[in-house]
C-alpha cells in the first residue's frame, strides 16, 4: 500500500496519491485531480483539473470515466489525486455535494461538470 502524503488545503486535510497507485480507504469522500504531487508546490498547490465526490473512493479511482480528459489537459503528466474523507454518518452525502460545488467554484476545473 502507498503511504499518501498527507496536505492541508482550503482548511481541510487531503490524502494525495499519485493516480495510479491510489490506496486509498474505499470511503466517502471529496476529490480533487492535481496536476502534479503536492509536495513539489510550498507556496501554492498544483493545478486542479477535476473535483468530485464519491461514496467509494477507492472504487471510483480505479475506473474513472474522466481519465483520458485529465491526461489530455495535464501540463506535467503526473496526475496525484488529493481525498478529503468524508464518512456519510458525519456528512451525509447532500453535505458532500454542496463542498463539491464550493470546491469546483472555488478551482474552477477544466474537466468535469460546470
Amino acid at each position: 500500500m502507498t503511504c499518501p502524503v498527507t496536505v492541508p488545503m482550503d482548511g481541510l486535510t487531503y490524502d494525495c496519491f499519485p493516480l495510479d497507485h491510489v490506496a486509498c480507504r474505499d470511503e466517502a469522500c471529496v476529490y480533487l485531480v492535481l496536476d502534479g504531487e503536492p509536495r513539489l508546490f510550498q507556496f501554492a498547490m498544483p493545478p486542479v483539473l477535476d473535483v468530485g465526490e464519491s461514496g467509494q473512493a477507492r472504487t471510483r479511482h480505479a475506473h474513472h470515466d474522466r481519465r483520458q480528459d485529465w491526461e489530455r489537459v495535464s501540463v506535467t503528466g503526473n496526475l496525484w489525486v488529493a481525498i478529503h474523507y468524508t464518512p456519510t454518518s458525519a456528512l451525509p452525502q447532500t453535505l458532500r455535494l454542496r463542498l463539491e460545488r464550493a470546491l469546483r467554484l472555488r478551482y474552477r476545473p477544466p474537466c468535469g461538470d460546470r
